[in-house]
């Protein structure tokens, strides 16, 4: 079992295991034996690698990869996330959408709407 609260900085795991987080939690996604979590960056703060991913286990399996040169400031965090079959989709605050491996964390597309 996977323990998290949206606002909190850790989630347990039912090993006993706890992982502390630098950002809140914003919204996580169960898939399988993984946890997806999408963490909420303040305003101002320069991060947009704020998608993780660990096994039921809490052993860390991938973070999203950087995407500096394709959004206009270079650090747009990223702040909805939705499970697409094998994909997560994910919107950030620069108006690009992107498309990335539920297995390994790597964009495979992306798409600008502003």
């Amino acid at each position: 079992m996977i323990e998290f609260k949206e606002g909190e900085k850790q989630i347990n795991f039912s090993n006993n295991k706890r992982i502390e987080l630098l950002f809140p939690i914003k919204a996580c996604i169960l898939s399988g034996n993984q946890i997806i979590v999408l963490l909420a960056i303040p305003r101002g703060t320069i991060f947009n690698r704020n998608v993780l991913s660990y096994n039921d286990q809490g052993e860390f399996i991938w973070q999203i990869e950087e995407f500096r040169n394709i959004d206009l400031i270079g650090q747009c965090p990223n702040f909805e996330i939705e499970k697409i079959g094998n994909t997560i989709k994910l919107w950030n605050w620069c108006g690009y959408v992107f498309f990335v491996n539920l297995e390994n964390g790597k964009i495979i597309s992306y798409e600008y709407l502003k």
